[in-house]
């Protein structure tokens, strides 16, 4: 495709990559000349992309220069540089980039993946079967290290199709939902089982111990499990003694032992003594006497009065 300035003022070699910048590796100039350099290249890009979409019968092209600006993707230029009067002259156009895509094989088993792939592939229609565009695809593949199996190409043509296979050897596509098409050797290999390997009793080296947790309470470790147990059983001391009510020194055991004492001595006392107000020497020793008298130890009634002897239990 010829334009009416000079392409070889603008790209310096036969094939050459453009970025989302719009500028020619090799370009030197001031402000002025960079408007006018990224201005041409706009050109040269929308009329090759218009050109791509009419020869594949699309209502509107995939490539252009505002597209390319947003985008990460990268657009090669062949140049013929002795064409139009030794102005040159654009043959072929390719771009690629990664898509983040949903892939399925053969057997129905997805994929999401993000491979490198072919977006636009043009040859100017009076340059094709010329070997132009095995030139541009190897001078692709070259630059980004990948062989064409790997990649996904978008909407292929029929010719797309016939040149992966008469020049790769990529037949029988499986073609997706969303327009892509892959070949057998785009998706990744069955892992292999893993094995793990036998070792003899002889290359067995003894494990290092394991190193021992810090100790958050400063105990020596030889210490920690005693102190540890006799603060449990102080614990479960103090929960029984209060549960259960029962005096914990000598002498309120030895008080608790008397009272009941006495009053099984009172209940085996005879009958007739209480009534009569007589006094016998075991209840003298008590201090209990004829009930209905303001004496201490029994209640109103005539009963022993415990809390008189033991205000602990209360």
């Amino acid at each position: 495709m010829e334009f009416r300035f000079n392409l070889n003022e603008i790209f310096k070699h036969p094939i050459v990559e453009v970025g989302n910048t719009l500028v020619p590796p090799g370009f030197s100039g001031d402000k002025r000349a960079l408007w006018d350099t990224q201005s041409k290249v706009t050109q040269i890009v929308n009329a090759m992309g218009e050109a791509s979409a009419h020869a594949q019968s699309l209502t509107k092209p995939i490539t252009t220069a505002d597209r390319l600006r947003n985008s990460e993707h990268r657009l090669y230029l062949l140049i013929d540089q002795n064409a139009n009067n030794g102005k040159g002259a654009v043959t072929g156009m390719l771009k690629t980039g990664e898509k983040s895509l949903y892939v399925f094989d053969r057997e129905g088993q997805h994929y999401q993946v993000s491979p490198p792939c072919v977006l636009d592939f043009y040859i100017h229609e009076s340059r094709q079967r010329s070997g132009f565009g095995r030139q541009l695809f190897e001078h692709m593949l070259h630059k980004e290290q990948i062989e064409p199996m790997r990649m996904a190409i978008d909407r292929p043509s029929e010719k797309f199709l016939g040149f992966l296979q008469k020049h790769y050897g990529l037949s029988t596509p499986v073609k997706q939902m969303n327009n892509y098409v892959v070949f057998d050797g785009f998706f990744p290999k069955a892992a292999e089982p893993i094995r793990m390997p036998v070792e003899d009793d002889n290359s067995i080296s003894p494990q290092e111990p394991k190193a021992d947790r810090p100790n958050s309470l400063n105990i020596d470790a030889a210490e920690e499990p005693f102190a540890v147990e006799d603060v449990k059983q102080e614990l479960l001391e103090e929960e029984r003694e209060e549960a259960l009510d029962v005096p914990s020194n000598e002498e309120d055991a030895d008080s608790l032992d008397a009272v009941e004492e006495e009053i099984r001595n009172v209940e085996s006392a005879p009958e007739s003594a209480t009534l009569k107000g007589l006094m016998s020497p075991r209840t003298e020793a008590a201090g209990i006497v004829t009930p209905g008298r303001s004496t201490p130890g029994l209640t109103d009634q005539g009963y022993f009065d415990l809390k008189f002897y033991h205000n602990k239990l209360w």
